[in-house]
């Protein structure tokens, strides 16, 4: 009433509407106390006077109270699996692409992250799935859907915010070589040259990535190694042929053995 004292408490019914008890003629204010689930309690103070009307016994005055839909927010962060927050090897974390599903499983929003941080627009609350569709550069893409509950936060709270965390591992292949010998101009006689070593460093920064010596067979292979461009360089060769020229090898695709044959001729002499 004038006196800011409360003189009734109403609750709407499945329509949306209440009334309040009889009272007297004069000057009210309608605040809301409890939104409806879903929805953000208005702050409004809605002045109402009701004033007599001639002869009849009763008056009567409305007021609309509006309130807003809650909406949600969701915040994905890219991680490396192993170092977290820090790239590996030079790498970034900066420009992966998210998809948002609905629980209909249609898009609602595509995302390119300029950091490695990427948040949506205002959605309506409900169920999500947040999916990578292009990881970083130097990135194997994470195929996990990720389920993301946007649900009611409570009637003082305008966005709801969720955060997923989607961690990728560094794209890692692996440099095989076989090695083998022709004897002489002509020769059709390959021979397997075991004991030959090779030095594997990353183009941009020198260092060494893995070392390799040929096995019996002329063969070896090395570990794991980044996304990068790699020289490899014959550092000991077969007595009696000639090393082959250093080259490049570009590891781009996670998880791919790059082979090569390499053909070294013998040494030949005037006699």
């Amino acid at each position: 009433d004038g006196n800011g004292k409360a003189v009734d408490t109403v609750t709407t019914d499945e329509t949306g509407k209440g009334v309040s008890k009889l009272l007297p003629v004069g000057s009210y204010t309608v605040q809301e106390t409890t939104a409806p689930p879903g929805f953000v309690a208005s702050t409004d103070r809605i002045p109402i006077t009701l004033s007599p009307n001639g002869t009849a016994p009763v008056v009567s005055g409305s007021v609309t109270v509006p309130n807003t839909p809650q909406t949600g927010r969701i915040t994905i962060v890219k991680r490396d699996a192993q170092t977290g927050a820090e790239p590996q090897g030079g790498l970034s974390l900066y420009g992966a692409q998210f998809e948002i599903l609905d629980a209909a499983g249609q898009v609602v929003e595509t995302l390119t992250a300029q950091t490695d941080t990427v948040t949506s627009r205002e959605l309506p609350l409900g169920d999500y799935i947040v999916r990578e569709i292009k990881p970083p550069k130097g990135y194997a893409i994470n195929p996990t859907e990720f389920p993301v509950a946007l649900s009611y936060g409570g009637q003082d709270a305008a966005i709801v915010e969720q955060t997923v965390t989607v961690e990728d591992q560094v794209v890692r292949g692996r440099i095989a070589i076989t090695k083998f010998g022709r004897n002489g101009s002509g020769s059709d006689i390959q021979q397997a040259l075991a004991g030959v070593e090779f030095e594997i460093r990353d183009q941009e920064t020198g260092e060494l990535a893995a070392t390799l010596t040929t096995d019996e067979f002329g063969y070896a292979i090395s570990d794991t190694i980044y996304y990068g461009v790699y020289t490899v360089t014959e550092t000991k060769g077969a007595e009696g042929f000639a090393p082959v020229e250093p080259f490049d090898v570009v590891i781009d695709t996670d998880g791919k053995t790059y082979s090569y044959i390499l053909e070294d001729k013998a040494h030949q002499s005037e006699i």
